[in-house]
């Protein structure tokens, strides 16, 4: 009689290993499906967390320049969508940035990874045609500077002695 508890448990054993082992591949394919589809997409996808300052500051400036009137732009909250999060993380590795490196706000686009206001209002402005043909500032004349990872934006004033 043991022996034949014994080649149940066995066997149920290796089915619920197998299942386990099909499930985990078809998961795995959808994920690599979803991340084909994202790096081919021919929309910028725009990562952003709700309570980040310069993910608002982005928003700022895609309304004040009507930019989604120009450009499709695809959004993603991170914070709060653990699934965005993931993708998100996907996203980088395939840019070939590990989880340490990934910030917000963050676009994926043209098969690159963008972070940080600068790179990312570079590219929405080259792709919208908003770049000063002078290459001077735009009208509020901020200057964005990059330290040690966090950009910070600087106010500078115009002196008209100078």
């Amino acid at each position: 009689m043991s022996k034949k508890i014994i080649t149940i448990f066995a066997i149920l054993t290796i089915v619920t290993l197998l299942g386990i082992i099909s499930l985990e591949s078809k998961r795995a394919k959808k994920e690599n499906q979803n991340i084909e589809e994202i790096v081919n997409s021919e929309n910028p996808i725009y990562y952003y967390g709700i309570d980040c300052p310069y993910c608002r500051e982005l928003e700022k400036f895609l309304e004040e320049n009507k930019i989604e009137e120009k450009i499709t732009i695809v959004k993603k909250e991170v914070y709060q969508n653990k699934q965005n999060t993931e993708e998100i993380a996907s996203v980088a590795k395939f840019c070939g940035l590990s989880t340490n490196e990934i910030g917000l706000p963050f676009v994926y686009a043209e098969k690159k990874c963008m972070l940080g206001l600068v790179d990312i209002i570079n590219y929405i402005k080259e792709k919208t045609g908003l770049e000063n043909s002078d290459g001077e500032q735009d009208e509020d004349k901020k200057n964005t500077q990059e330290t040690s990872g966090e950009e910070i934006t600087v106010e500078t004033e115009s002196n008209p002695e100078d």
